[in-house]
């Protein structure tokens, strides 16, 4: 049997109605854009991805991916070391996190989110996930080297 080919990762932007916003995000497709926008959406309470599709708007491809399209603000990443005691880390940075469900993840910082937490792109993974900073948390230099570890 033959491999299903790929289509190239696109960037996204999906809105929902009612004013609830929208989101970017990286997929292959207008259908994969709307369920990694799903799957990105921390108020979604539940609500099962069918009734979810009834909430999306539209679905716009922006542009081909860019690695910078994964690299969010800089100004509310400055604050967030700030308010986090984290003058070590920078956007970029290479971090592992020790789960306890999904063993070692190793990952790259592409910025901070309104809760004051990083935005981490795990290998394997097109979308950011929210870490906390000081939870089970290696923060590596350059050399890939630990220079700052955080527990439970």
């Amino acid at each position: 049997m033959q491999e299903k080919k790929k289509g190239p990762l696109n960037t996204y932007e999906v809105t929902l109605k009612g004013g609830y916003g929208s989101k970017t995000v990286q997929a292959r497709s207008h259908s994969g854009a709307k369920y990694a926008a799903y799957m990105d959406y921390d108020v979604t309470g539940g609500l099962g991805f069918l009734a979810y599709l009834r909430w999306v708007e539209s679905v716009r491809l922006l542009h081909r991916f860019r690695r910078s399209d994964l690299f969010g603000d800089p100004e509310r990443f400055e604050r967030m070391k700030e308010s986090r005691n984290l003058p070590f880390a920078f956007i970029g940075q290479r971090v592992v996190l020790h789960s306890g469900s999904r063993g070692d993840l190793s990952g790259i910082i592409c910025g901070a989110n309104h809760a004051h937490n990083l935005d981490v792109l795990f290998e394997g993974r097109t979308n950011t996930e929210n870490c906390h900073p000081h939870y089970r948390l290696d923060y590596l230099d350059s050399a890939g080297q630990v220079i700052a570890s955080f527990g439970d």
